[in-house]
């Protein structure tokens, strides 16, 4: 199941409005909406891809597992569990943050922050020696 069908099923089998369900997730009923009907906004080439804030939001509203949350980003429910010494748990709530807004970025966007990383890692690298 992709995510917006388990956030639809959820919200369907406890009898929660789109509303009542973002209330509980503490996210906006739009962003609830939005992520049930695998929304495509006009003018973007891809789907909405949920930050991993919203993803433990949802997480924390619907006693949903995150890792069962997470995995299901690429399609379907993977049936390993994301080990505890995961990536993402050893993330900075400052990494996580800018993880999310680098996935935001268009890919122009996204190359000027690879540029700039760049250049800050040789000047420090450079400095450091």
């Amino acid at each position: 199941m992709k995510l917006g069908e388990i956030i639809k099923k959820y919200r369907l089998e406890n009898n929660l409005t789109t509303a009542e369900l973002a209330t509980k997730c503490n996210l906006s009923k739009g962003y609830i909406s939005m992520l049930e009907n695998n929304f495509k906004p006009s003018g973007r080439k891809k789907d909405i891809m949920p930050s991993l804030e919203a993803i433990k939001k949802i997480s924390v509203g619907t006693g949903i597992e995150f890792d069962t949350l997470l995995a299901t980003i690429d399609g379907e429910v993977s049936l390993l569990p994301l080990k505890e010494d995961s990536l993402y748990n050893k993330l900075t709530d400052q990494e996580k943050n800018l993880l999310d807004i680098y996935r935001d970025l268009d890919d122009k966007g996204q190359h000027t922050v690879d540029t700039v990383a760049q250049m800050e890692y040789e000047r420090v690298k450079k400095d450091n020696k």
